[in-house]
């Protein structure tokens, strides 16, 4: 079972990726290879500060990927991205996708996030959490957009993201027929800014639930005590924000200010 971690990052983001990256190197074991894609644009300052946490790394495999970004439309190429995550990892048959702004906490091996050959998905039915957080729903309406089937389950629920390849190829083909666009131009045709036109996660995440749910260890966190609360050993900040200024994100399920810089301290990587 080879399982690829998959980051899709830029050179605003590379300070919080130092990070990531260390936090990989320390805590991430067993994975085949961790891919990290960027404009081609961005190269040199990738290799300046990114390059030298992975060069001196024995542990884990990287493969940096440069890419020919959209024009003016950055945010939704990396949606574009990751919807081909599949093309990119080629030797993979599961990929999780982490962000530039998440570490990793503990040690964790693909088993952490896969039980018996089944990548858990945590999920939440959009009438239950959108009743918390009302600003979820502008996630369905993207998916049921360029989907032919109902959407019920938010599926952003705590990085990182798995899915078995066959996934990637379903949703693709699915938005092909229903949109009678290829993808690339209905992502592209969306405006680069928040919200977005797309959701790459909440549409891979809902086609894994509708046509392969027997392949997925399913997690329903609206049964949860808290569902706010993923089960991961992940932390994550908001890399639009200074990395040494204050910012308020969720932390274990609750809102809370913390200082990035901070909280990788506190877990030895800095």
């Amino acid at each position: 079972m080879n399982t690829s971690l998959f980051i899709c990052s830029y050179a605003r983001d590379f300070g919080y990726l130092k990070y990531a990256v260390r936090s990989i190197n320390k805590f991430a074991r067993d994975f085949h290879e961790v891919v990290i894609q960027i404009p081609d644009t961005d190269w040199g300052p990738f290799t300046e500060i990114i390059g030298p946490e992975i060069m001196s790394q024995r542990e884990v495999k990287y493969v940096p990927l440069a890419m020919k970004e959209w024009p003016g439309k950055g945010m939704c190429h990396h949606m574009w991205c990751i919807m081909n995550a599949d093309r990119h990892c080629r030797s993979a048959d599961f990929i999780g996708h982490f962000d530039s702004d998440a570490i990793f906490t503990e040690p964790v091996t693909p088993e952490t996030f896969i039980k018996d050959g089944k990548p858990f998905l945590q999920y939440e039915r959009f009438e239950s959490i959108g009743k918390r957080h009302p600003g979820v729903l502008q996630w369905q309406k993207n998916a049921q957009a360029c989907l032919p089937f109902e959407i019920h389950f938010e599926t952003m629920r705590g990085l990182p993201h798995f899915y078995e390849l066959n996934t990637y190829e379903k949703a693709r083909d699915l938005m092909m027929l229903h949109t009678k666009m290829s993808v690339e131009d209905w992502i592209k045709q969306g405006p680069n800014t928040y919200p977005q036109f797309f959701c790459e996660h909440v549409t891979l995440g809902n086609v894994a639930i509708q046509c392969f749910h027997q392949d997925y260890e399913l997690i329903d966190m609206g049964l949860q005590d808290n569902p706010d609360r993923s089960r991961w050993p992940v932390r994550q900040a908001w890399s639009h924000g200074d990395i040494d200024k204050p910012q308020q994100v969720w932390v274990f399920g609750k809102q809370q200010t913390i200082v990035p810089i901070n909280v990788f301290k506190e877990y030895g990587l800095v």
